[in-house]
């Protein structure tokens, strides 16, 4: 009975090991245009296995996040702000207000209980958890002027030469004098997730801040 129990210990505990270890690649994709007329749309997705996380925007249509499983809707959200403009026209003064308003709260939460300097640190070293295995991106544009477009041309042509070998940066340049852009994207990612678990459980416990600080002294 002991030796049986020994052996499902250690099975257990090579389990844990080979989950922290084991990698997973997600399946990237991203579509995006704009024209002349100043309609532009975008949309993207992430595949990890069964599950797809997808997201869509456009000129007069608001953001929208769906989560599948087995191709079957279970979370989706529309940002409220972007509904409520798209429903009722709103002001785009007060829109862009309450979107730096609603900035500056989001950042007054996450000081609440993270530095922020620090947070951003950790996601910055926690690229080692998540590799590039695979990432083309295809673009196609041009310009009203034709030295700006000839000046882009030029950039990218400079930045695909100290790309890692797995990133393909393609691009197809027109002189149609007008402005207009699109781009594709595909690729997979390979990520550990028990590792970034483990480290982000670190960063919590070492980070976190359990009490609010306390507020100076009026005429300190």
């Amino acid at each position: 009975m002991d030796i049986w129990i020994l052996a499902l210990i250690l099975t257990l505990v090579c389990a844990l090991i080979a989950a922290l270890l084991l990698p997973f690649r997600v399946h990237l994709s991203a579509q995006g245009r704009g024209d002349p007329s100043g309609a532009w749309a975008v949309a993207g997705g992430a595949q990890l296995g069964p599950v797809i996380l997808s997201a869509v925007a456009g000129r007069g249509v608001g953001p929208k996040l769906e989560l599948r499983l087995f191709r079957r809707v279970i979370w989706q959200k529309r940002p409220a702000e972007a509904h409520a403009a798209a429903s009722t026209g709103g002001a785009p003064g007060r829109g862009e207000r309450a979107s730096r308003r609603s900035l500056s709260a989001d950042y007054s939460r996450l000081a609440r209980w993270f530095d922020p300097v620090e947070l951003g640190l950790f996601l910055v070293r926690e690229r080692r958890r998540i590799r590039v295995e695979q990432l083309e991106l295809e673009v196609a544009y041009s310009f009203e002027d034709p030295t700006l477009t000839g000046k882009l041309m030029g950039a990218i042509y400079m930045l695909s030469g100290v790309l890692p070998s797995e990133v393909v940066l393609r691009q197809a340049v027109s002189w149609e004098f007008v402005d207009r852009g699109s781009f594709s994207l595909a690729g997979r990612v390979v990520v550990f997730p028990g590792l970034l678990l483990v480290d982000t459980a670190l960063f919590v416990l070492r980070n976190v801040r359990i009490r609010k600080r306390p507020r100076a002294v009026r005429g300190t």
